[in-house]
């Protein structure tokens, strides 16, 4: 079964966010539509105070956005509203933005959240709002349903980069993971000893936008 659960606009609030979170965790996947307020949460998400005519999507490649370009996200019907109130960036956690906007693009309508073997969206798009007088919407909303529908947990890929003692460590530890001396792909967590050698900062960065994470240690200071 899929086990996709959409939370419809303003109504989070009569939700237990505990069950939700379990829900998720072991396999669920959520998608919830626009609302006027989150209670606060674990996760660190939260609305800010500022609405968006025009959105960007800031990871193209996402499968949820399939099909999906720029002019589906800016000059929604009548006035121009494509997000009546944005979310606010998490500092922590495994969140995804993937279609923001506002200066340094600190806001984002769109938000994956993925929890153990399940996932869920945010959204903060119109879509309730203007789903019968804007086709966009319409569109949007099968798009992640469909993602959610399909959705696959990711096999997470251990890698080393360049550090042969932080691997002797692991190996002591029973925890098996290879040693990368080149690219970054294929691997969702890379341990990086900050004192030696790095990524390059443009793989890096593309690696983190992807969502993987990159755990540096070893950091000196100075």
């Amino acid at each position: 079964d899929a086990h996709v659960l959409v939370i419809g606009r303003d109504l989070l609030k009569n939700a237990d966010l505990g069950e939700l979170v379990l829900f998720v965790e072991s396999g669920g996947r959520v998608l919830i539509l626009e609302q006027r307020e989150i209670p606060t949460n674990f996760l660190e998400v939260g609305l800010a105070d500022h609405y968006s005519t025009i959105a960007f999507p800031t990871y193209r490649s996402h499968p949820a956005l399939e099909g999906l370009g720029e002019e589906s996200f800016r000059f929604w019907f009548g006035d121009h509203v494509v997000s009546y109130r944005d979310l606010r960036l998490p500092l922590l956690g495994s969140s995804i933005p993937l279609v923001q906007s506002g200066y340094g693009l600190r806001y984002a309508q769109l938000l994956e959240v993925r929890l153990g073997e399940g996932v869920m969206i945010f959204s903060q798009l119109a879509i309730a709002s203007k789903y019968e007088v804007e086709p966009r919407a319409g569109l949007i909303l099968s798009c992640l349903v469909k993602y959610l529908a399909e959705y696959e947990p990711l096999e997470v890929r251990v890698g080393v980069y360049r550090d042969t003692s932080m691997l002797r460590t692991l190996d002591l530890l029973g925890v098996e993971a290879p040693l990368i001396n080149g690219s970054l792909e294929g691997f969702n967590l890379v341990l990086v000893n900050g004192s030696s050698a790095l990524p390059p900062p443009e793989e890096a960065v593309e690696f983190l936008k992807l969502g993987g994470v990159l755990y540096v240690y070893g950091l000196s200071r100075g």
